[in-house]
C-alpha cells in the first residue's frame, strides 16, 4: 500500500520519537532501537519482541477503531495515535476512510499481549466482510 507524502511524514515522525527514546550500548540495545512496523498484512500473525522493544502499527484506513493492547500491562501505548488523512479535494470520494492511523507501543514486561482494532465500514455505505472487520496481532515479549 503506497503512502502519500503526508502519511510518510507522519510515520517518519513516529520513527523519530521511537529512536529518540531508545537505549544505547549493546547489540541487543541496537535491535531495540529499530521499531517493528506492522500493518494489515500482519493480521492474525504472532510476532516476538523484547522488553523495551517498539511496535509501530499502521492501519490504512481512518475507519479503524484505535488500536488497543490487552492486557495493557505488557504493551503500553506511547504517545497519542497519529491520524493522517489526505486533504479533501473536489475529486476525493466521501466516506472512504482514506488515510492512516499510526500507533506506537512499547513492550514493558514479559508475557503475551494482543493488539486489536475493529471496524464495520469499508467505504461509503459499504459494510466490511467478516474477514475485514478485525485486526489482531499476538505479541510475545521476551
Amino acid at each position: 500500500m503506497a503512502l502519500c507524502r503526508s502519511q510518510l511524514i507522519s510515520v517518519l515522525a513516529v520513527f523519530g520519537v521511537c529512536l529518540g527514546m531508545a537505549v544505547s550500548g549493546t547489540a541487543h540495545a541496537a535491535a531495540l532501537r529499530t521499531p517493528r512496523v506492522i500493518d494489515e498484512a500482519s493480521n492474525h500473525q504472532v510476532i516476538t519482541t523484547h522488553v523495551g522493544g517498539k511496535i509501530v502499527v499502521v492501519l490504512h484506513s481512518t475507519d479503524w477503531s484505535l488500536v488497543r493492547a490487552t492486557p495493557s500491562g505488557i504493551l503500553r501505548v506511547f504517545g497519542s495515535p497519529v491520524i493522517s488523512a489526505p486533504p479533501m479535494t473536489p475529486t476525493t470520494p466521501p466516506g472512504m476512510g482514506q488515510g492512516t492511523q499510526t500507533s506506537v507501543f512499547v513492550a514493558r514486561a514479559r508475557g503475551t499481549s494482543i493488539l486489536r482494532a475493529s471496524r464495520t465500514s469499508c467505504g461509503e455505505a459499504k459494510l466490511c466482510l467478516p474477514t475485514q472487520r478485525t485486526f489482531a496481532v499476538t505479541v510475545h515479549v521476551q
